[in-house]
């Protein structure tokens, strides 16, 4: 998590970046003075940073809920395929048996 801060005093702008590299996104939150109003760094600094937080936890939510859902349904193919593959190990195991029964009877015959 990366954050950096930008303020223009002269035009009363704050600037929040926050930087999310391990999930490859970025969001900002700005904070502009009025014109009629008293310019407060600090005020503006905490409006952009919490706009910024906001805008955050709302990318990463919808973020982490598409990839949810992505693994979600992988899981689901998966569990077909080890469905698939019990029933046909159960299906081998069925006729290694019959075949070795087979095999022990034609070698009894002889």
């Amino acid at each position: 998590m990366k954050k950096q801060v930008i303020s223009k005093d002269e035009i009363g702008l704050n600037i929040v970046i926050l930087s999310n590299e391990a999930y490859g996104f970025s969001v900002k939150g700005i904070s502009r003075c009025h014109a009629d109003d008293t310019y407060d760094k600090d005020l503006g600094i905490r409006i952009a940073n919490t706009r910024a937080w906001i805008k955050y936890y709302d990318k990463l939510s919808k973020f982490l809920e598409s990839s949810i859902n992505d693994v979600t349904e992988l899981k689901e193919l998966l569990d077909s395929f080890i469905t698939a593959d019990l029933a046909e190990k159960a299906h081998a195991d069925s006729k290694l048996e019959e075949l070795k029964a087979e095999y022990a009877e034609i070698v009894d015959t002889i």
